[in-house]
């Protein structure tokens, strides 16, 4: 008898680590997540900052910055995984270039211009097909504070998500005013 009490205890007691060991984990993930989430925050340039981007997006004037560059994630085109890239509107060839970092070597660009489509796209809804270049693979829906926009050359659709509704709203109406 003083044998299998023995055997409960060391049971509970090892029950009792391994509760405290997930409740660790759990608590370092969400840390980990939470700085991840503050450094994400800091390291978005985009020029929505310098205007206020913690505002309310319906309820300030949106006004559109010069130069419009920022960290963004797209849907990638043949892997059809998210992806973030940095993002540089240039007005002078009429394009949405992004590169792995900001200053660093373009990975594409949209073609912006005559039958480019610019609009917001609601949180859960399934990716266009004309967006992925293998028609089998979606990984996920659309996220939160996301637009599309094509590319009038070759009507690929581009998915990219934004950290604020306000963010999406500029990137928005600052591509639409290139149009």
């Amino acid at each position: 008898k003083a044998e299998a009490e023995r055997l409960a205890a060391e049971k509970a007691e090892a029950e009792r680590l391994d509760a405290e060991s997930l409740e660790a984990e759990r608590l370092a993930a969400e840390t980990l997540a939470a700085e991840k989430a503050e450094a994400d925050k800091k390291e978005t340039d985009c020029a929505c900052a310098d205007l206020g981007a913690e505002a309310e997006a319906d309820t300030e004037p949106l006004q559109l910055p010069k130069q419009m560059s920022g960290i963004m994630t797209k849907i990638g085109h043949k892997s059809g995984k998210w992806q973030r890239r940095h993002f540089e509107l240039v007005p002078s060839s009429h394009r949405l270039v992004y590169a792995k970092k900001a200053g660093g070597k373009a990975k594409g660009h949209v073609q912006l211009g005559q039958g480019s489509r610019v609009e917001g796209v609601q949180a859960g809804a399934e990716v266009e097909r004309a967006a992925l270049k293998n028609k089998a693979i979606v990984h996920g829906t659309v996220m939160p504070h996301t637009f599309l926009v094509s590319d009038c050359d070759t009507q690929r659709v581009y998915y990219m998500t934004c950290a604020t509704a306000y963010e999406q709203k500029l990137w928005i109406a600052s591509i639409r005013a290139l149009l």
